[in-house]
């Protein structure tokens, strides 16, 4: 194979990428356009257009002081934190399940215990696992991150909801 040829495979290879990656972003662009039109012709307060929804989350993030890079309070309070538990968690399974996995992977007894069940936990699909984790672990943080008492969630933190606890001053 000469450098002219595998030049040619080359160059032919990355402008079919960049032929994908136009007609992807296209697509996108495309369908963001349908929804603005739809969502300003159906008039919803509950579908708007994403105009909408990017304007307001601009003021809701990014509408703060210049020394907190114009972050707002509600990204430090929301948006961080959710971060650092979806990365914390991650990086918690990934040592978990390297530590279980050289572990199984040096002890044939213990994978000759644990491969059925492994067997069984492949043929499930991901999504349907999703309830039964919300149902064991459940949804909110804020009642088993020791917050105060004013930043509880009001659902399951207290005893009585903020309207009930209203309606008894």
């Amino acid at each position: 194979m000469t450098a002219a040829t595998l030049s040619g495979r080359v160059g032919r290879r990355a402008a079919r990428g960049a032929a994908t990656v136009v007609r992807n972003w296209l697509l996108f662009a495309i369908l963001v356009v349908v929804w603005e039109f739809a969502a300003r012709a159906g008039g919803s307060k509950f579908f708007p257009p994403p105009t909408e929804i990017a304007t307001a989350a601009a003021k809701l993030w990014f509408t703060g002081p210049a020394s907190h890079l114009f972050l707002t309070d509600a990204v430090f309070d929301n948006v961080f934190p959710s971060l650092a538990r979806t990365l914390g968690g991650w990086a918690l399974a990934a040592v978990v399940g390297v530590v279980l996995g050289v572990l199984l992977g040096r002890s044939r007894t213990a994978m000759d215990y644990v491969g059925p069940l492994f067997a069984f936990f492949r043929s499930i699909p991901p999504p349907t696992l999703i309830p039964v984790f919300a149902v064991l672990f459940g949804l909110s943080w804020a009642c088993r991150s020791g917050r105060s008492s004013s930043a509880r969630c009001g659902r399951c933190c207290s005893t009585r909801s903020t309207a009930s606890a209203r309606s008894t001053r």
